[in-house]
Parts: structure tokens; sequence; C-alpha cells
């Protein structure tokens, strides 16, 4: 991307048995999945290119309510305002809204972590716990511990964890890869100076 010389290219998404992202996921206002999973968590990249860190339960956009697990012309409404804005989008698990973590992930498995947040300030970072192990409630604890997050949501990595560092087109890291004969259905592209 022209101004851009840095890249990180991340797995980040679900994907399904068909090789197919899970959950509700949006690009450039074109819907690829429409089915919503129970997660709590959407991702959302306005035209702008502004990312938004969402609760489904309690989404909110330019001051208009959403409650599109419960209310179906809501969901096609925000679908609407998607296509329209040309949002880009993914569902996965939310860990930390408004401050406040998610205490239903306590009991979740211990794996390898990653994730994106945003503190108060509305800077956009990523966490990769890399060699430790943590359920999802340790890594939203560590993040709002460490990293003052304000809204966090889980990036799943698959069994995989693709992640690549470039810079002026050139591959400088590989954190993790793919294996061999694994196609990867969605993958988190931030360039950045």
């Amino acid at each position: 991307m022209k101004g851009y010389p840095k890249r990180l290219e991340m797995t980040a998404a679900s994907t399904s048995e068909v090789q197919y992202p899970s959950g509700l996921f949006v690009v450039d206002g074109q819907v690829l999945n429409p089915i919503l999973q129970a997660w709590n968590g959407l991702v959302i990249l306005d035209s702008s290119g502004k990312l938004h860190i969402r609760n489904i339960e309690s989404l909110e956009y330019q001051f208009q309510r959403f409650a599109i697990k419960q209310v179906h012309q809501d969901y096609l409404d925000f679908l609407k305002l998607a296509e329209r804005q040309k949002f880009s989008m993914f569902q996965s698990p939310l860990l930390i809204h408004n401050g406040h973590l998610d205490a239903s992930l306590e009991h979740t498995r211990r794996a390898r972590r990653r994730a994106i947040f945003q503190d108060h300030s509305g800077a956009v970072s990523l966490y990769d716990s890399f060699e430790k192990a943590l359920t999802l409630y340790e890594t939203a604890r560590l993040l709002k511990e460490q990293y003052a997050a304000l809204y966090a949501i889980n990036l799943d990595m698959g069994p995989y964890g693709y992640c690549g560092r470039y810079e002026h087109d050139e591959r400088v890291a590989l954190y993790g890869g793919k294996g061999q004969h694994v196609e990867l259905s969605n993958v988190l592209i931030f360039n950045y100076k």
C-alpha cells in the first residue's frame, strides 16, 4: 500500500470445515458469511480505516443501536449499513468491552493466544502469547493489567498461527507458519509506517 512500507499479515477469524470464515464476515461491504455465531465480539473496519471493537449484544454505530442477534430487521439494517459504508468486519470472542472482562471466558482451554486491543487513546495493538498457554480470561486480564486495554477481541489462529512481518514487500520475520497443504481462508493485513 502506497505510503505504508511495513505490513503485518496474520490469521484472525475462525475457519469452518469448508475453508471459509466462521461467523459474520464482511469485506468492503460484501457479506461473505452472514451466519452469526454465539461469540459476542465484532471487529469493524470502517471506510476511513478506523478500527472499532464492539459487543454484538450492545452494538451501536453513529448513535444508532442494532440488536442484530434478537431483531431480524436490525440485522438486515446493519448489513445494509455495512454495504453502504463499505465496512469490513468479522466476529470472534470478545475479551474486554469498555474495560470490563468477560467472566464467561474463565473456563476456556489453555492455548497460545493472539488478540487485538485498543487502549483509552484508541491506539490499536496486537498481542501474541507465543509459547505461553493461556485461557481467554487470563489473556483478557493480562491485556487489561499490563497494557490498559479498554477493548479486546480474540484472534483465532487455528492449528498454524500464521503471522508474517514485511518491509518494502520483503518478509523480514515469520512468527509461526501455516502447515503444508493448509489453506488460509482469512488473513488480517495491517499496513503501517
